[in-house]
């Protein structure tokens, strides 16, 4: 046993004189320091997409590859997809580079972003779905510059408004549109070379109206709610109104619910359909096209108002229920 350690420790002497000596000093180790967020430009008009990159900056000075995860400082401006950033408004937003294990802080580049150029011209004023107007619509029309990333900017410099039929409908030089009587007609906006044409049709007002209060049970039965839907699936006549002097909420609907699907115990019903919906414009409520008729089974009808936090929240108005068919 002698012989075998007396063996192993003139091993262990040569290979530490082989290595010269054991007084020398072990190198320092490196550490990750920090994260460098680089791209292959700051500068980018809104709607380009740049690839940025990233790296980990060691104690030494040196350069390793690091893995982070990618954000931005406000993603109204622009959003990233893995290490691609896609600008979408003038402005300046920084990106933001986070080591997975967060050893270190967070690196950051500032990008600027400029507008860019524009590629059309839009009119907004007009309710999304809907072509049917009553012939005592009146509303204000505007136009707004269209760009790549389908951002709308909005038009300092003159625009030039057009109706096809001023007999059936007007507009004036600031874009205020007045129905007649009437027909169909084409309103147009032309500015910087561009040109954007809406076509609408104009339909006579119903003198009987079924007017929707906030306060008070709605006025309608299935038949006449049906009847008036089949001749103007779009309310273009404005066969249903809201009352603004009782309606108070900027988005309000009138609202059925399927008694076969009410819950039995508990809870309010969830099983509620939106029948037909108006968001309050310059103290008027502009209605959106009717959803559908009330069928056999639908029971139950109120007024509402609408929220929208993370979604759309229905809230009934109790006072305003009756009940159908």
């Amino acid at each position: 046993m002698k012989n075998i350690l007396f063996s192993i420790s003139l091993v262990l002497l040569f290979l530490l004189s082989a290595c010269g000596g054991g007084g020398g000093d072990l190198p320092a180790l490196t550490t990750l320091a920090s994260i460098e967020v680089t791209a292959p430009r700051t500068q980018l008009m809104a709607g380009e997409t740049i690839e940025l990159s990233a790296s980990g900056v060691q104690s030494d000075g040196s350069r390793r590859s690091v893995s982070v995860n990618w954000s931005v400082s406000d993603e109204s401006m622009g959003t990233m997809l893995s290490n691609r950033f896609t600008a979408k408004k003038a402005g300046q937003v920084e990106v933001i580079a986070t080591e997975v294990f967060n050893r270190v802080a967070p690196g950051k580049l500032k990008l600027t972003i400029t507008t860019s150029s524009p590629t059309g011209v839009n009119i907004l004023g007009f309710q999304d779905a809907k072509t049917q107007y009553a012939t005592t619509d009146a509303r204000k029309l505007s136009a707004v510059a269209v760009h790549p990333e389908n951002s709308k900017t909005p038009i300092s410099t003159a625009v030039t408004w057009t109706s096809s039929n001023t007999n059936v409908a007007t507009i004036d030089a600031a874009g205020n549109f007045k129905a007649l009587t009437p027909g169909p007609v084409t309103i147009t906006a032309m500015w910087g070379g561009f040109t954007k044409m809406v076509n609408v049709e104009i339909k006579q007002a119903d003198a009987q109206p079924i007017l929707v209060k906030c306060n008070a049970q709605i006025p309608v039965t299935s038949a006449i709610w049906s009847a008036k839907r089949v001749a103007d699936p779009q309310n273009g006549s404005e066969w249903i109104k809201f009352d603004s002097n009782t309606c108070t909420a900027d988005n309000v609907g009138v609202y059925v619910r399927d008694e076969s699907k009410k819950p039995t115990t508990g809870g309010e019903s969830t099983d509620f359909f939106t029948l037909i919906s108006a968001t309050r414009v310059d103290g008027k409520y502009q209605t959106s096209v009717t959803r559908r008729d009330i069928t056999a089974d639908d029971k139950f009808l109120t007024v509402g108002t609408e929220s929208y936090v993370g979604g759309i929240f229905f809230t009934p108005i109790t006072s305003t229920g009756t009940t159908v068919n």
